[in-house]
C-alpha cells in the first residue's frame, strides 16, 4: 500500500488510519510469529497462553481504534466512499484473522455474489479491457458499494447465490460459486441453460443495434465512424462473454454504451435548446403552446427532428408551422376505425340470418324493408340494394353477376369476365377491363389502373370457411400473383377470426389480395365503395403500394400538384431539372399519364434517353411518333422532322390537338446538342412557337439541363428564350401525405407524429427515400408477425411506434441502401463538386 502514495485515499485525510494499519499488521505479524514459536516450544518446553493472549488483545485493540477513527470520518465523493469502504473490509478481515474466525474463502469472492464482477482462476477482479472507456470498473464498483449500504448481501449463502447467478444466466460466475464450496448442488442441463443464454444474448445484441442506429437517427451519434465503434466494442465484448458464459454482464456492458452515447451528445442537446430557446424568444405572441411538440422531442432525445423543424420555423411562418404540428393525415383510418366499432353489430345481423342471401340479410337492417316497400329508399340505399342483389345473384349462379357485382365495387368499363375455375365451394373470375382507367383515390395501383392494363383475379368462396381454410383453398387454388385479387366470402367471421386471417394473410400468402366486406360496403354511395372498400379491408390483407426501384403508378404520384400543372402547361417551362431522387422521372410520367388521350387529339410520348446522343434520341423520337400514328413519312434530319410536325396542323389531316413530347434522363443529349450549336432544340422550340398552345417539348434530367454556362446562358442562345423548373425536396405535407396515405389504408395507426418527423427528416424529404422507408415498413410487419410482436386480438390497427424502426435498423441491407440511396443524390460527375460542398457545409455546422 505504501508504493501507491498518488492515490487519493491515501492522502493526508487517511494519514492516521495508515500508521494504525501498518501497527496492526506489525503486530499480526508478531503473533503470527509469537505464534509458530509458541507451538514450537510448547512440542518441546511448552508456551504460556497468557503472553499469546496479551499480544492478541492489544492488536485488537489497536484495530478497534483504527475501526473508530475510520467510521467517524466524512467522505465528499463517491471516491472516498469507496476508499472508505475498502479500508473498512480490510480492517474487519484483519479483525477476523486475530479473532481466529477466518472465512476460508478467497478475499474477493464476495463479489461473485453481486453477479456484476468477473473474477479470474485466482478469484482476482478480471481487469479486462474497459473498451475504450465505456465499461471502466470503478464505476460499477461505485455501484457495488451503494449496494452494499443498501441490500447487503454478505448474508446470501452460497447456494442461493449460485441459483441467483444461474437464472440470470451469469453461467460463468455460477461456475466459480460451485468451485467454492462443494456442498452446492449444481443445476441440470446445464446445455439447455447455456443454450437460452446465448439466444438472450443474440437478441441483445439485435436490440442494441437498432438502439444504436436509432441514436444515429435521432442525431446523437455524428458520423458513421463513430456508429461503428460502438459496434465494434459490442462485437469484442460478446466474443469475450461468450467464453466467460456471463450473459447479463454483456448486457450491461451494452447499456453502459447506450448511455455513454447520451452522454456524449449532451453538449449538442443543450446547443439546440439553445436554439429553441432563442426563436421561441423572439416570436411576438403570448401563447407558446404551440412549441411544446418541439420541446417533447427534444426532451425524448430526438435531436434530428428539432433541428429540422427550428430550420423550417426560420423560413415559415408561425401560422404555417402551427398547421404543419397539427397535421393529422389519417386518410383511410378513421373509417377502418368506425367499422371496428361497428363490426359486432353487422356480424351478428349476419350470424343471426345466416340462413338467408345477403339480400334478405340487407333486408333486416333497420328501416330498409319498410323503405323498399313503399319505395322510399334513397340513392345511397339503392345502390346498396343493388350491390348485395348482385352479390347474391352471383353466389346462386356464378357467372351471370359478375359484372353488375365489380361495377358496384367501382369497377367500370369492363370488357371481358371468364370462369377460370369453378368447384363446388368457390368460383375463380379472370376480369379484362377497357384500357381507360377511370381516377381512384386511393394509392394501390394493383386495384387501380393496374387492374386495367393487367386484368383482375376474383375468387368467390361459397359455404362456411375458417381463416386456416381459406388460405389452404388460395393456396391450393394458384391465382396468378402478378394480378390483384378480390375475395368474396358468403359468409360472416368473427373479429378475432378476421385477425388470424390477417397473420395468415400477409405471412403465408406472397401476393396482394384484398377480401371484400360485403354488407358494411352499403354504407357507402356507389361512387365512393372502391376507395371505402381498400380502407375497409387492406389492413387485413397484404399489398405493397410502395415503388422504390420502378415506374411510380399514377396512384402513388402524391404531391407536386403545382409542378405538375406547369409542366402541363403548353406555355410553361421546358427544362426540368434537380438532383436525384427527387420525383422528375414521375413527374413525366404522370404528365404522360394525364395527357395523353388520343381520342380527344392530345398525345404525350415519353422517352427515356439516358446516355443516349442526338441521332439515337431522333432516332426514338421518329419512332415513337410513328407508332403513335402522328408521323407516317420517313425524315432523315431534325429540320425534316420540324416540317413534318408543322404540316401536322398546316393541311390539317390529323386530329391532333396538342401534342407532348417529354425527355427523360436528357443530360448526355443536352451535352451531344451543344456540340452541334442546339440545332434539335432550336427545331423543337420553333415547332412551338409556329404552333403556340399545341406544341410543347420537356428536357428533364440533372445539372447538364441547364447548366451555369455565361455562354450557353447568353441573350443569343435557345436556352436563355426557354423557361426551366427546378424540382426540389418535398415540403413537409406532401412527403407526410406521401408516406401516411398508404400506410393509413393499410391500418398503420400513428399515435406519435414524430415517427413520421423522424423518417422524414431521415429522408431529406426526398420521394425516392421516403418511397423506400415505406415499402420497408410494410414489409415489417410481416416480421412483426413472424417474430410475435403482434397480438391477434388487437391488431390490425397497428401502432407505428419505434419497434417498426428498430425492426428495420436490424436489418445491415436496409441501412446499406438507405446510405446508397443518399449519396447517389449527392454523387455526380467525376469531380464529385456537390458532395464535397455538402461535407464542407456539414463540417462547419458540426463544429461550430
Amino acid at each position: 500500500m505504501g508504493e501507491r502514495k498518488n492515490e487519493r485515499f491515501l492522502g493526508k485525510d487517511a494519514t492516521q488510519q495508515i500508521k494504525l494499519i501498518k501497527k496492526s499488521v506489525l503486530i499480526l505479524c508478531r503473533y503470527i510469529l509469537a505464534k509458530q514459536a509458541a507451538q514450537h516450544e510448547q512440542n518441546q518446553h511448552g508456551l504460556s497462553p497468557d503472553v499469546l493472549a496479551r499480544q492478541r488483545q492489544k492488536g485488537l485493540d489497536l484495530l478497534q481504534q483504527a475501526q473508530a477513527e475510520l467510521a467517524g470520518q466524512t467522505v465528499d465523493t463517491v471516491m472516498d466512499e469507496l476508499a472508505k469502504a475498502v479500508l473498512q473490509a480490510l480492517l474487519d478481515d484483519l479483525t477476523r484473522q486475530f479473532q481466529g474466525c477466518s472465512s476460508g474463502e478467497p478475499y474477493y469472492a464476495p463479489l461473485l455474489k453481486a453477479n456484476a464482477f468477473e473474477l479470474d482462476s485466482d478469484y482476482l477482479p478480471d481487469l479486462m479491457p474497459d473498451y475504450d472507456g465505456e465499461y471502466s470498473l470503478v464505476p460499477r464498483l461505485q455501484q457495488y458499494i451503494r449496494m452494499l449500504l443498501t441490500q447487503p448481501t454478505a448474508d446470501l449463502s452460497w447456494q442461493d447465490a449460485y441459483h441467483q447467478a444461474v437464472r440470470v444466466y451469469n453461467l460463468g460466475i455460477a461456475r466459480q460459486i460451485a468451485g467454492l464450496d462443494d456442498a452446492v448442488k449444481r443445476v441440470g442441463k446445464r446445455d439447455t441453460v447455456l443454450q437460452y443464454g446465448l439466444q438472450y444474448a443474440a437478441a441483445d445484441t439485435e436490440n442494441y443495434r437498432s438502439d444504436v442506429e436509432l441514436a444515429a437517427n435521432y442525431g446523437k451519434i455524428i458520423g458513421k465512424e463513430r456508429m461503428e465503434h460502438y459496434f465494434s466494442v459490442a462485437d469484442t465484448a460478446r466474443s469475450h462473454f461468450k467464453k466467460t458464459q456471463n450473459f447479463p454482464l454483456y448486457k450491461d456492458l451494452l447499456q453502459s454504451c447506450l448511455k455513454h452515447i447520451d452522454e456524449e451528445a449532451e453538449p449538442r442537446r443543450q446547443s439546440v435548446q439553445r436554439e429553441l430557446d432563442q426563436f421561441r424568444s423572439q416570436i411576438q405572441e403570448e401563447d407558446l403552446s404551440w412549441l411544446d411538440p418541439i420541446q417533447a422531442w427534444l426532451d425524448h432525445g430526438n435531436l434530428t427532428i428539432v433541428e429540422d423543424y427550428l430550420h423550417r420555423c426560420a423560413h415559415k411562418s408561425p401560422r404555417e408551422m402551427k398547421l404543419i404540428l397539427n397535421y393529422q393525415g389519417d386518410f383511410g383510418l378513421k373509417t377502418f376505425t368506425q367499422f371496428l366499432e361497428q363490426y359486432q353489430a353487422e356480424f351478428d345481423l349476419c350470424n343471426k340470418n345466416k340462413k338467408l342471401s345477403l339480400k334478405n340479410i340487407y333486408d333486416q337492417k333497420p328501416g330498409i324493408r319498410n323503405k323498399r316497400i313503399h319505395d322510399r329508399l334513397n340513392r345511397k340505399e339503392k345502390d346498396g340494394l343493388d350491390f348485395v342483389e348482385a352479390w347474391s345473384a352471383e353466389s346462386s349462379a356464378p357467372g351471370k353477376s359478375m359484372k353488375p357485382l365489380l361495377e358496384g365495387l367501382g369497377y367500370g368499363n369492363i370488357a371481358d369476365i371468364q370462369v377460370s375455375r369453378a368447384e363446388k365451394n368457390c368460383t375463380c373470375y379472370s376480369v379484362k377491363f377497357e384500357k381507360n382507367p377511370p381516377r381512384f383515390h386511393h394509392p394501390f395501383a394493383v386495384f387501380g389502373s393496374g387492374a386495367y392494363y393487367n386484368g383482375l383475379n376474383v375468387v368467390l368462396f361459397r359455404g362456411s370457411h375458417t381463416p386456416q381454410s381459406i388460405v389452404n383453398e388460395v393456396s391450393r387454388l394458384s391465382v396468378a400473383k402478378e394480378k390483384g385479387t378480390l375475395f368474396f366470402l358468403d359468409s360472416a367471421l368473427t373479429l378475432s377470426d378476421r385477425r388470424e386471417l390477417a397473420r395468415l394473410m400477409k405471412t403465408n400468402l406472397d401476393m396482394q389480395n384484398v377480401l371484400v366486406l360485403a354488407l358494411y360496403l352499403t354504407h357507402f354511395e356507389k361512387n365512393d365503395r372502391n376507395d371505402k372498400l381498400l380502407a375497409l379491408a387492406l389492413p387485413f390483407a397484404y399489398v405493397q403500394p410502395f415503388i422504390s426501384e420502378a415506374r411510380i403508378p399514377p396512384e402513388m404520384f402524391i404531391g407536386r400538384s403545382a409542378e405538375l400543372a406547369a409542366i402541363q402547361d403548353m406555355a410553361g417551362p421546358v427544362f426540368v431539372y434537380g438532383g436525384r431522387q427527387l420525383g422528375k422521372s414521375a413527374l413525366l410520367r404522370q404528365t404522360r399519364y394525364l395527357a395523353h388521350h388520343p381520342e380527344q387529339g392530345n398525345y404525350a410520348i415519353y422517352l427515356d434517353i439516358k446516355n443516349k446522343d442526338g441521332d439515337a434520341v431522333f432516332g426514338d423520337t421518329c419512332d415513337e411518333l410513328r407508332r403513335a400514328g402522328i408521323l407516317n413519312k420517313h425524315v432523315r434530319t431534325w429540320d425534316e422532322l420540324g416540317r413534318s410536325l408543322k404540316d401536322l396542323w398546316t393541311q390539317g389531316k390529323k386530329n391532333i390537338d396538342k401534342l407532348m413530347i417529354l425527355y427523360d434522363e436528357s443530360d448526355h443529349f443536352l451535352v451531344d446538342a451543344a456540340a452541334q450549336q442546339n440545332r434539335p432544340i432550336e427545331v423543337l422550340k420553333d415547332i412551338r412557337d409556329y404552333v403556340p398552345g399545341h406544341f410543347k417539348f420537356i428536357f428533364a434530367g440533372l445539372h447538364n439541363v441547364i447548366r451555369f454556362d455565361r455562354r450557353q446562358l447568353g441573350d443569343n442562345t435557345v436556352f436563355a428564350q426557354l423557361d426551366h423548373l427546378v424540382v426540389k425536396p418535398f415540403g413537409y405535407l406532401e412527403a407526410n401525405e406521401l408516406l401516411l396515405k398508404p400506410l393509413s389504408y393499410l391500418g398503420f395507426e400513428i399515435r406519435n407524429q414524430d415517427i413520421i418527423s423522424t423518417i422524414l427528416a431521415q429522408t431529406n424529404y426526398f420521394p425516392g427515400l421516403i418511397q423506400y422507408y415505406g415499402k420497408n415498413l410494410v414489409e415489417s410487419i410481416r416480421s412483426q408477425y413472424k417474430n410475435l410482436l403482434f397480438t391477434d386480438c388487437n391488431t390490425p390497427p397497428y401502432p407505428l411506434d419505434e419497434s417498426y424502426l428498430k425492426d428495420l435498423l436490424k436489418d445491415e441491407k436496409f441501412r446499406q441502401k438507405i446510405d446508397d440511396l443518399f449519396m447517389i443524390t449527392l454523387e455526380l460527375d467525376a469531380d464529385n463538386y456537390y458532395a464535397i460542398i455538402a461535407l464542407v457545409v456539414a463540417y462547419q455546422y458540426q463544429y461550430e
